[in-house]
């Protein structure tokens, strides 16, 4: 569960099919990667208005919206393109009315279950925001409201305005921030956490061959670059990383740890997996609640199609 939401374990990530890592999928590819995570048991669709400057939510809006009963849909506000394509940050109540607006025409609804402010304006005071969600909720256009990205700190304010149903924040073990103060404030405050990029945008799974690891395109500074302009310090550190995880049983660690997590009802990790550097490969894994941990049902796995 995700506050009342039942949503599956792991979900999926529709970013990528319209924004980021230099190639997009053709629709019709895209499309059919969304009806086949719904046709394997996947719920959790969670995608944002910045994706493809709209054009995701459109595309998920086209490719299932008539299935609408079949999946927890979530996406995000604040995060926006400018007219020139620059990313910019506007979390105003007017502008979070605007786009939650445009985001029901995309995607072919009239209420989005999961709402989410994508990352905290520094101009904006935390509780304008959550209050724009609020009187969207009241209005029967939300369901439920979360953040992403946020600090501990962050997270208590915009609670104490509104209970709080999630927290979504980059999780993986390259990436362990939320460690610090972010998991323990969900913990105590009864919110969900969900993990973006569990299995580090592809790097750590086993489809990425070694060279094709150290060339994948990740974010710096808000522009995608190539790992292999970056220095050779860094590029050496990367490899050297590869080569322990590698040593690591099983494959799919990223998983692993997320769900070694200590967990309760209240605070459950909801693993979002991207769609994959290549578009057609898509990861699932089922898994079993026993005693307030979540373990493995079987062995998570990529399926081509």
């Amino acid at each position: 569960m995700l506050g009342s939401l039942e949503v599956t374990s792991i979900g999926l990530g529709c970013m990528n099919l319209s924004h980021a890592y230099g190639y997009q999928p053709p629709e019709d590819q895209a499309v059919r990667l969304l009806n086949r995570a719904l046709d394997l048991g996947c719920n959790f669709l969670d995608t944002a208005a910045l994706y493809g400057d709209g054009e995701n939510e459109r595309l998920i809006g086209r490719g299932v919206g008539h299935r609408r009963d079949d999946y927890v849909l979530a996406s995000k506000c604040v995060l926006m393109m400018t007219d020139d394509g620059a990313r910019t940050r506007d979390g105003s109540p007017e502008a979070i009315t605007r786009t939650l607006e445009k985001s029901l025409k995309s995607l072919r609804t009239d209420h989005i279950d999961l709402y989410q402010l994508h990352r905290l304006d520094p101009n904006v005071p935390i509780e304008e925001s959550v209050g724009a969600l609020v009187r969207a909720k009241e209005a029967g256009k939300i369901g439920h409201i979360g953040l992403s990205e946020m600090s501990a700190d962050t997270i208590r304010r915009a609670h104490g305005v509104h209970p709080i149903t999630s927290v979504q924040t980059e999780y993986s073990p390259m990436v362990r921030n939320p460690e610090i103060a972010v998991l323990d404030t969900c913990r105590e405050l009864g919110i969900g956490f969900i993990a973006f990029s569990p299995v580090g945008r592809g790097l750590l799974a086993d489809r990425i061959e070694q060279d094709d690891r150290i060339t994948m395109v990740v974010y710096d500074d808000q522009t995608l670059i190539n790992a292999r302009k970056r220095s050779p310090l860094d590029r050496g550190m990367l490899a050297r990383a590869l080569r322990i995880i590698d040593d690591m049983e099983p494959k799919a660690i990223g998983l692993d740890i997320l769900f070694d997590q200590p967990q309760d009802e209240d605070a459950e990790l909801i693993a979002t997996l991207r769609a994959m550097q290549t578009p057609t490969l898509v990861g699932y894994a089922n898994f079993a609640t026993n005693q307030a941990d979540i373990v493995y049902d079987q062995q998570v796995y990529l399926e081509e199609f």
